[in-house]
């Protein structure tokens, strides 16, 4: 991992939690990643926890749900158009550690819940986060742009 990574001072606040609740040997930073190495780390994973307080459209959201990977995340920004609670992932409350906790809880001990995620959220992710799509809604944004430009 880079050392300007390591020099930030959120790094630094984040590796002193680790080391303050004794936490080393639970969690590993990846570094940068390509895209193989992300779909064979998402492919081995059990959950994934989105924790923000600002969200748009979180590309890391989409490829776990792409991969399958049950997941939980903040009703924060876009989020909600995304996941589904319930239905294709499990939303908490920004902020709400506790209510994450919870969230978390349930996908490890119900193993039907988190198949029925996991399987919803592929198929969700296929849809929203299509190349088509993608190039779809971003093409007919830059000929939008292109005319009202045209029209100034």
């Amino acid at each position: 991992m880079s050392s300007r990574i390591f020099g930030n001072s959120y790094f630094r606040m984040i590796r002193n939690l680790i080391d303050t609740n004794h936490l080393e040997k639970h969690i590993k930073f990846a570094g940068k990643l390509e895209g193989k190495e992300i779909t064979s780390i998402l492919q081995h994973t059990h959950l994934f926890a989105l924790p923000s307080l600002m969200e748009n459209s979180s590309n890391a959201l989409g490829e776990a749900q792409i991969t399958g990977v049950p997941c939980v995340a903040s009703d924060c920004g876009g989020t909600p158009s995304i996941i589904k609670d319930g239905e294709n992932g499990l939303l908490f409350s920004k902020g709400d550690a506790y209510e994450l906790a919870t969230q978390i809880r349930k996908v490890f001990l119900n193993d039907q819940l988190a198949e029925k995620l996991s399987t919803a959220a592929r198929l969700n992710g296929s849809e929203f986060h299509s190349r088509s799509k993608i190039l779809s809604q971003y093409s007919s944004i830059y000929k939008n742009i292109l005319t009202l430009e045209n029209t100034i």
